[in-house]
């Protein structure tokens, strides 16, 4: 074990401590001093935060619209009719420990819509907000998305 004062790239030095074999400290410090300081990178987290994750997926009762990621807009998924969840099972953001039901929930904001009119108003204050929006078609047409309904005890994904 070593403590080591490196400079960051924003030029900021930090210490550091690592472990291991000469070699493997001298490999790790050459990766941090690529990567910001900490009070850097958490500045830089808080004017840029990652953008809410959007998907819609068709289910027999319309099209569900799950938002991820959503805590700097909860306040206005709250006001428009989204409901929280925390055991959704979406296998894309799981992995595939996630597809054979391993993974833990995800947690999000859900609402369903039936009609084409609110589910435009909905994409474009998705698309307002700068959320990721996917597309899901068929969740219980494919393997992945059997297991999902599931998991989350849903079977009007079912096939």
């Amino acid at each position: 074990m070593a403590q080591y004062t490196i400079k960051r790239s924003c030029g900021h030095e930090e210490k550091i401590t690592l472990f291991g074999k000469q070699k493997d400290r001298d490999w790790r410090m050459g990766q941090e001093r690529e990567k910001k300081c900490l009070a850097c990178w958490k500045k830089a987290k808080e004017d840029n935060p990652d953008p809410p994750q959007a998907i819609l997926r068709k289910t027999t009762q319309g099209v569900e619209i799950v938002v991820l990621k959503s805590f700097e807009i909860k306040d206005q998924l709250k006001e428009r009719g989204y409901h929280y969840k925390d055991d959704l099972y979406i296998s894309e953001m799981a992995g595939p420990m996630g597809i054979l039901g391993m993974g833990s929930g995800q947690k999000g904001w859900v609402k369903i819509i039936n009609e084409e009119g609110p589910l435009m108003a909905e994409v474009d204050f998705l698309e307002g907000v700068r959320a990721q929006i996917k597309i899901r078609q068929e969740p219980g047409a494919t393997l992945a998305g059997m297991f999902e309904a599931l998991l989350e005890g849903r079977p009007e994904f079912l096939p």
